[in-house]
Formats: structure tokens, sequence, C-alpha cells
């Protein structure tokens, strides 16, 4: 006669107490293999949720290097071409360091802005220093004087003694939207590539208290999907335009300040300083009025007359009776407003005419010279 029964129905009908007989149904079984078991299987299912709450948070917190094609979120694709590629390396070029001596001596990255030695930073981190000296790329170190600081604007501009052939130019700068990917190009000491980051803006039109107790309007949050330090990036888009640059973080989120602002405010200081003022090199008659029997296309803006040899204009392909109708899509009336629009730019600026060339419109980016005939 077996004494083991598969389940309670199994069971005598009349069962004697467990302390009268030799034999114990599973059920009633309480030993040390079973409360092992126990154990075992909590330890499984506890492992097992690990395994899968890590493989949650790598879905949605992804971790990986830039290349040609890489996956940045799981619905979300960053392409990258070979043209970008290379133009994100000579966007690294502009990035300086700028050494602040004092007990607490520290580095913080700068961005040139022009050939004649102008390097931007956010005014958030120059602190009080007094003395600084700038690492640019192809020059030894240097003394660098810091011109003016724009608080509102979160900007503050150095400015060297040096030619500098690596620099951002323009106030054309797009702004960056939220949701969209960007890459965030860092210094590299060690190696002639520079880092490269990639992370998702979150939100846009932020205003930030910042640490100084300044406030930077319109600043992004980006969510990181690489840690990395922020100070000193230069964030762009998927296809090179640069977005702004990196302030600290807060509550794990990138805070970045828009070139958009940065660069407009910058160009003022720089020409309050005494750079050279940007030249396009035309000569130029309103549209509005123009000389006896001359056609223009639409009646309005400024019609090219001239373009003077070896100017910008001339490298850029602007001929005669092209007629200018917008800078940087600010629409052009007259030749004294396009005039007065090129004056806010020093020499190296980037600016982006909207053309009207026998019917057809096109647009032209730019990048102003220097009047060697003053």
């Amino acid at each position: 006669m077996s004494d083991d029964w598969a389940d309670e129905s199994d069971l005598p009908e009349h069962v004697p107490p467990q302390e009268d007989r030799l034999w114990s149904h599973p059920s009633e079984y309480r030993g040390p293999h079973k409360a092992q078991s126990r154990r075992i299987v909590v330890f499984l299912s506890a492992l097992g949720l690990i395994l899968v709450g890590l493989v949650i948070a790598k879905t949605a917190w992804p971790t990986t290097t830039i290349d040609q094609k890489t996956k940045v979120t799981p619905t979300s694709t960053l392409s990258i071409g070979t043209s970008t590629s290379n133009h994100i390396e000579d966007l690294a070029k502009a990035l300086v360091a700028i050494d602040v001596p004092g007990k607490q001596s520290r580095t913080i990255y700068g961005l040139a802005i022009s050939p004649d030695g102008y390097i931007l930073v956010p005014a958030n981190l120059v602190g009080t220093g007094k003395a600084f000296t700038a690492r640019t790329t192809g020059n030894p170190p240097m003394p660098a004087r810091l011109v003016a600081e724009s608080a509102s604007a979160d900007t503050a501009v150095f400015k060297v003694s040096a030619v500098l052939s690596g620099y951002i130019s323009g106030t054309s700068q797009r702004v960056a939207s939220p949701g969209e990917m960007t890459i965030g190009i860092g210094p590299n000491s060690t190696v002639s590539k520079p880092n490269l980051v990639i992370s998702q803006i979150q939100q846009t039109g932020m205003q930030q208290i910042l640490p100084g107790g300044q406030r930077s309007d319109n600043t992004y949050l980006a969510d990181p999907a690489q840690k990395f330090n922020p100070e000193g990036l230069l964030f762009v888009d998927s296809q090179g335009n640069p977005l702004g640059l990196g302030l600290g973080t807060i509550s794990n989120k990138w805070v970045i300040a828009p070139l958009s602002s940065m660069l407009a405010e910058a160009q003022k200081i720089e020409l309050a300083d005494g750079a050279p003022q940007g030249w396009l090199g035309i000569v130029g008659i309103s549209a509005s009025s123009p000389p006896p029997n001359t056609k223009t296309p639409t009646g309005k803006g400024v019609i090219v007359y001239s373009v003077i040899a070896h100017s910008p204009a001339q490298q850029a392909g602007i001929q005669p009776k092209d007629e200018i109708v917008a800078l940087d899509n600010e629409p052009v009336a007259t030749l004294q407003q396009l005039q007065g629009m090129l004056a806010q730019f020093p020499s190296g600026s980037q600016v982006t005419l909207t053309i009207v060339r026998q019917s057809q419109t096109f647009s032209k980016t730019i990048q102003l010279g220097v009047n060697s005939k003053g």
C-alpha cells in the first residue's frame, strides 16, 4: 500500500491525527526542504524582476556612440553624412580653452566668433576672474582680455591678439525644437578628433536663474543619452547647424544657452570694441527710385549696379542687375536700410541675402570681409 497522495481528494475519509501516523500528506509537510525551495523561488523571481528592469532602463535611456547611422532612441535614428561629419570637425576647431587663475583655478570653454580674435563665452561661466589665458588650435597660450559682458543675454566676449582660422560666424543660427536630436561637440586634448555626445532637446523657451544670480532667457533643456561634462560643448543639429553652448546641468538635464541670441549680442560688443565692420562689396541703387530706363523684377529692394573685384560679393557670385530683397530673412527696402543692416555685422560674419535674378528668387550665404580701402 502506498503512502503517497496526489492531492487533497486522495486523502482517506478518516485521517488519524498527524502525531498518530507515520506519514504526512504533501499539503501538511513544512520541513526544511520546502522552506529552502521557497527561498530559491523568491530569489529567482527577484532576479528576474531586476533583469526586466535593466532591459527597460536600457531601452528608455540608451547610451550610444556616434557613427554614420546611430540609433539614439527606440523611435529615432540620427543619420550623419560624411560632409556633415567633416563640418563638425571644423566646428570643433572654433572651441577655445580659457584658463581662469586664482585660488580655484579652472578652465572654461568659449567659441571663436571672428578671425579678429574675438571669443564668445557664456557670462555665467566667467566668474570674478581678472586675468585669463586662451588656448586655441594652432596657437600657443596667449593672454585674453575680457571685452564686455551682457548678463541679460548671458554673453561675454574675450579678445586675443591673434588671427583665428577656426570660428563661428553670423547671427542667422537656427533655433532648436523640442524632441529633436542634437550633437554636443567637445574638445579632446588627446586625439585629433573631437568628443561627440548625443542628446534630445526636451524643452525650449525656458528661463533659468543661473548660479551667479543672472537669468538666461530662452534656454534649452536637453536630456543626455550620454554622460559628459556639458560645459564647453557646442550643440549642433544633425546637419551641423549650431544651436547653443552648454552652461551646466540642472536635475540631470543639460542647460544650453541659444547661440541665436548670444551671437547677436556678441557682434554688438565686437563693433563697440573696434572690430572691423563687415564689408559686402557692391555698388547699389534703391529699386524704389531706379535711374531712367532701368527695369527691376520686383520694384523693391536694392539693385546691384556693380560688383567690386575680389570682394565677398564677387566671390559669392553676385552679379550686376541682381536685386537684393532681404538680409537674414528681413526685408530690404532701400540702399540706406541695407547699409544700416550690414553695419551691425563685424568682419567674418555670415549673412544670407535673398536675391531676385531674372524673376528667379534664391538665397546666397556670404561671409563679410574687411574693406582694405577703408
